[in-house]
């Protein structure tokens, strides 16, 4: 007799053990009675592809990634949706029964999302808007402002270069596979 696999998720990055993902996670699984569980895995950039390579034969169907894996697991994953492009970044690993790691990144969503119900008033129109906090790079935040351009939105980022507008992003989002080698 065989026993279903039960799946396996975790969120990669170094240092890892500060993250409150597992804890949040864990809640989910349990509040909706999912098998699964979800790990903190403390991972080195010189051994990222080989424990990506690794964890589907272990049982992990995904992972999330955090610091300083984002950018580098653009450069393994077989498929890279469109976002995760523009963003630069992915966040969110899915290994598919085909073998293939499909890199995606959820970080603009969330932060519109996060806009709309924090502040539904807000009117992008009245003028510039800054974002702040610990975990937004220069590079990730022009993307974001393009997610905003998406929801026909008018806004400006103030990165550290200060070259960076949603017009010149919108136009060059307009564009979606722009850089994007093995897009889905």
């Amino acid at each position: 007799m065989s026993l279903p696999k039960i799946p396996l998720a975790g969120v990669i990055g170094s240092p890892i053990a500060h993250s409150k993902s597992p804890q949040l996670h864990r809640h989910w699984l349990e509040t909706y009675g999912i098998a699964g569980h979800y790990v903190p895995l403390d991972v080195a950039s010189d051994d990222l592809e080989e424990v990506l390579r690794t964890l589907p034969k272990m049982g992990f169907v995904g992972v999330n990634l955090t610091i300083p894996h984002k950018e580098a697991v653009m450069e393994i994953a077989d498929l890279i949706t469109d976002r995760a492009t523009l963003i630069g970044a992915a966040n969110t690993l899915i290994f598919r029964a085909d073998g293939k790691i499909h890199a995606d990144n959820t970080d603009g969503y969330g932060f519109i999302e996060n806009l709309k119900a924090g502040a539904p008033d807000w009117d992008p129109k009245a003028g510039p808007a800054a974002v702040l906090g610990a975990g937004a790079r220069r590079g990730q935040l022009s993307p974001r402002c393009w997610m905003l351009a998406c929801l026909r939105s008018a806004c400006q980022t103030a990165p550290a270069s200060g070259q960076s507008s949603c017009s010149a992003i919108s136009a060059a989002g307009s564009k979606s596979s722009i850089g994007c080698k093995r897009a889905i």
